[in-house]
């Protein structure tokens, strides 16, 4: 049962939908019909890439979800031909009518609808359409099955665009007209659309481009599965807060986690090692117990290690020129951690660099060489005034020979001076 109401808000239209559709999960309390305990109603509100503005509530049925459970462990192809019988007549008249009545394409509002909803991690890996509109959120692989499944259900050809060694999905559309990151399969171009949040048709980010596609169609219709395939063994789904990090299980590589999440599938029952390693970060190691038929959760927060302490460098001893190295040699620049050890030391006086003189082979210090100086200045006045008081008392000498001189001094009631112009004349002992 189908039920229409429109009412023009402004530029744009709101359409409220009430569906009664199958599907399932468990709400929250104020979200349950106290009338129907067996379904819960859930809403949803987009614009879309015209301005248009959408939301419909949804009736969900518990039995619906109760039997998707059993699929979780089901390949992907088959999750995708649920996620197409899903979308039945009930659905598609919604969608078609809406396309109708806002003149915009058909695919457009269902990407646009797909894309509005939240994206988290969730705790199994692709969620079919009645989990994923229940909890009202998902990762790639939940939103792109469920964009899949309903684009398929509307005649679209539609594939699930699977990240090899990425871990991440999307779809792939076949439109006339499009153009963008593509691939070519049998003739026809399935081109790439990210779900997880607004994207233009074609455009995707680095992981995509650099990573090959495995293109996934729906399961075909004969094709059987039974839950008790899947619970001889189990998973491990691995999360990271830091992207990059290598996953090791028992000392084997097992990939890296791009997307928060890496899942290992197909694991025998047992305790494993699972180990974390990225450059720059310390390892971290947990064990974890894998159990038939369910998936063994790990998460890791890896610490960076701790930058270098720095250490007190020893004074060096100056060479007797007062030196402590030769001009142009080469100083040790700090650089990485020992720069940012650097930065943390408390401060510290600044020791002025010495300026350098040469004198022929030598190489001095200005402060050493005027020190220097002002020591041969005092060494030369002291000669000269050492080489004066000689010269006088050898000329006294020489003029009073029974006198004693000692240190230019006279021992006699008479001291002596020479006057310009004249001749020594006595003078009183004072």
């Amino acid at each position: 049962m189908l039920r229409c109401i429109t009412s023009p808000t402004g530029p744009a239209l709101a359409v409220i939908l009430a569906l009664s559709l199958p599907a399932t999960a468990r709400a929250a309390d104020d979200l349950e019909d106290p009338n129907r305990i067996d379904h819960v109603r859930r809403e949803f509100s987009w614009v879309s890439p015209a301005g248009h503005e959408y939301s419909f509530e949804a009736t969900l049925s518990l039995e619906r979800f109760e039997r998707d459970k059993e699929l979780l462990l089901a390949p992907v192809e088959v999750k995708f031909r649920e996620a197409v019988r899903f979308f039945d007549e009930g659905w598609q008249k919604a969608f078609r009518d809406l396309a109708a009545r806002e003149g915009e394409d058909l695919h457009v509002i269902v990407v646009s609808w797909v894309q509005s909803i939240p994206y988290k991690t969730s705790p199994e890996p692709g969620l079919l359409p009645s989990m994923t509109l229940l909890y009202g959120q998902g990762d790639c692989d939940d939103v792109s099955i469920l964009a899949a499944g309903a684009l398929r259900a509307l005649g679209y050809d539609v594939v699930l665009w699977n990240v090899v060694g990425g871990q991440h999905m999307g779809i792939g559309i076949a439109i006339d007209g499009a153009w963008g990151i593509h691939v070519e399969e049998a003739g026809t171009k399935y081109f790439f659309w990210e779900m997880t949040n607004p994207h233009p048709l074609g455009t995707a980010s680095k992981s995509v481009k650099t990573h090959g596609a495995s293109l996934i169609s729906p399961a075909a219709d004969n094709f059987t599965w039974t839950p008790t395939q899947a619970k001889r063994h189990g998973a491990i789904s691995v999360r990271s807060v830091q992207s990059g990090v290598d996953i090791y299980i028992n000392g084997n590589r097992v990939g890296q986690i791009e997307d928060a999440t890496l899942l290992v599938e197909d694991v025998p029952p047992g305790i494993y090692r699972v180990e974390a390693k990225k450059e720059g970060f310390k390892s971290s190691e947990k064990s974890v117990k894998v159990s038939a038929g369910k998936t063994a959760q790990v998460k890791f927060k890896l610490e960076t290690w701790p930058e270098p302490v720095p250490t007190d460098v020893p004074e060096k001893t100056p060479d007797p020129a007062g030196s402590t190295s030769p001009p142009g040699a080469s100083r040790p620049t700090p650089t990485g951690n020992t720069q940012a050890a650097s930065r943390r030391a408390p401060a510290r006086a600044q020791t002025p660099e010495p300026r350098w003189s040469e004198f022929g082979s030598m190489r001095i210090s200005l402060p050493v060489l005027g020190g220097l100086l002002i020591l041969l200045a005092i060494f030369s006045l002291l000669e000269r005034r050492r080489r004066h008081a000689r010269a006088m008392r050898l000329r006294r000498s020489r003029e009073h020979p029974g006198d004693v001189f000692l240190d230019g001094a006279r021992e006699s009631e008479h001291t002596w001076s020479l006057e310009p112009g004249g001749q020594d004349k006595p003078r009183e002992w004072i």
